[in-house]
């Protein structure tokens, strides 16, 4: 996948799946997908296989699925591949953490409710 085809999520290297609970305790399954980081061009630049690492960044493609996202997919940038997929992770909980908010949804029953967790990982997981 390049930075220009930010459509498509490639290869699916972790998917997450979790069920919030509205006010009524209706469920709404959601599923995060975090796809391949890749190396891509800055700025639109083609890739020079001549200069491996100049103006090279990363990307981290991902996709939240069940909430107002759409099939949209989000690719934060980073320096390397390990600085974007911990960008991906943090961009990812912020979503998830604001769009709950604005829908009213919690990850739990009301009758479950635990005090929230520092990492989206263990707040939204079942």
């Amino acid at each position: 996948m390049d930075a220009s085809n930010l459509k498509k999520l490639g290869a699916v290297i972790a998917e997450h799946q979790k069920k919030l609970y509205d006010q009524a305790g209706e469920v709404r399954q959601v599923i995060v997908r975090m796809g391949t980081p890749f190396r891509a061009p800055i700025d639109g630049m083609a890739l020079n296989p001549l200069q491996p690492d100049a103006l090279i960044i990363f990307r981290c493609p991902f996709q939240i699925l069940g909430l107002g996202f759409g099939e949209r997919i989000y690719a934060p940038v980073g320096g390397n591949a390990f600085e974007c997929l911990q960008f991906a992770m943090d961009l990812i909980g912020d979503m998830l953490k604001g769009e709950c908010s604005s829908l009213n949804l919690e990850p739990r029953p009301k009758h479950l409710r635990e005090p929230p967790s520092d990492y989206w990982i263990w707040q939204y997981s079942d």
